[in-house]
């Protein structure tokens, strides 16, 4: 079930070359879209997990980097699932099975409905193709061979490593445990230039500790013309809500 949950949230949901380089060659910052205050995403999302492979429709609404909105649809257009995150709480709706989730959004809580150890925070600077977790803490490493710049950050015990082109747009990003072993990687492809933005339009995501993968293709994206606040929605007053501290 896990699974299938995490299929559905990271709708609008990170190794590199071995061979690196001096750290005196950096000359690259990752871009950050300062100016993207609302984002709307219709994508298609194509999943290979242990349990089944489906591809479904979603839609993502993001408002300026604390306020995430998710909704995905399956065949013939049926509700699956619905997910809001703010700063304070988040909540996810299923839908399909009838079942309801809502507590603080932190990375914890986040891996304990879905297996995906990221905070809903992370998730909105992915969905904006920015770089996740504190910006402010990732080290420049060296370069690969194919010129790309690598940025490493370790809190906690759990290391990440990005890898940016030439013009500081991310690449890649991958996630390690306190063992060293990889869990998560996420790719950015086809970036497009929208209104002023460069956004990766396909991104590829392996689930190391899940077995599957998932392949995220957008669409339509739209910029700052959502959101009239708020962007969350009400759970039925029939459905029994599980309160995750």
């Amino acid at each position: 079930m896990k699974s299938i949950i995490a299929l559905f949230i990271l709708s609008t949901i990170l190794s590199s070359c071995s061979i690196f380089k001096s750290p005196e060659q950096e000359t690259v910052k990752p871009k950050f879209h300062d100016k993207l205050n609302d984002l709307v995403v219709k994508a298609k999302i194509s999943a290979d997990m242990p349990e089944r492979k489906a591809t479904v429709k979603s839609e993502i609404k993001i408002a300026g980097r604390d306020s995430l909105y998710i909704k995905v649809l399956g065949p013939f257009g049926i509700e699956l699932m619905r997910l809001f995150s703010s700063e304070e709480k988040f909540k996810l709706y299923n839908s399909f099975q009838n079942e309801a989730y809502e507590g603080k959004p932190s990375q914890e809580n986040l891996k304990k409905v879905s297996n995906i150890n990221l905070s809903f925070k992370d998730l909105v600077k992915i969905s904006r193709s920015e770089v996740p977790g504190n910006s402010s803490e990732y080290k420049f490493t060296g370069e690969s061979e194919d010129k790309m710049k690598i940025y490493e950050s370790k809190i906690n015990g759990i290391t990440e490593r990005i890898k940016l082109d030439i013009l500081g747009r991310i690449i890649e990003y991958i996630q390690f445990d306190e063992r060293g072993i990889e869990t998560l990687k996420v790719n950015f492809n086809d970036y497009k230039n929208v209104e002023g933005f460069d956004l990766s339009h396909r991104i590829e995501i392996s689930f190391q500790e899940l077995g599957g993968n998932m392949k995220i293709e957008a669409e339509e994206v739209l910029i700052n013309t959502i959101c009239n606040s708020p962007i969350s929605f009400t759970i039925p007053e029939s459905v029994n809500v599980e309160v995750i501290e």
